[in-house]
C-alpha cells in the first residue's frame, strides 16, 4: 500500500474562493487590476461571485509552471496541437460553441 495520493492535487487548489485568497496569490501588476474591478461590481445579481471566480482561475492557474509554459508557447505559435477530423468527433459534434 503508498502513502501517496492517487490524484495529485489540481493546480491552485491551494487558492482560497475568496477576495482575499485572490489578492494574496496574484502578483503586484494582477493584484492592482484585481483591486480595481471589485470594488466597481455591483453586489446582488452574482457579477461578484463571477468576477471573483475568474480572477481565482486566473491566479491558480498563473502558479502552475506548465500553464505558463503553454501559454508562452501558444504566443509563439509553438504550442503542439493535435487535429481532430470532424468525423473522428463523434455523432453531432460540429467544432462550435453551444450558444445556449
Amino acid at each position: 500500500m503508498s502513502a501517496r495520493p492517487e490524484h495529485t492535487t489540481p493546480p491552485g487548489a491551494h487558492v482560497p474562493r475568496t477576495i482575499g485568497g485572490v489578492r494574496d496569490a496574484l502578483d503586484p501588476e494582477q493584484r492592482a487590476a484585481f483591486e480595481e474591478e471589485p470594488a466597481a461590481t455591483p453586489l446582488g445579481d452574482g457579477r461578484l461571485d463571477d468576477l471573483v471566480f475568474l480572477w481565482w482561475g486566473i491566479a491558480a492557474l498563473g502558479n502552475d509552471p506548465a500553464v505558463i509554459a503553454d501559454l508562452h508557447a501558444a504566443a509563439a505559435g509553438t504550442l503542439h496541437t493535435h487535429p481532430v477530423e470532424l468525423d473522428d468527433a463523434g455523432p453531432g459534434w460540429s467544432g462550435e460553441i453551444d450558444p445556449r
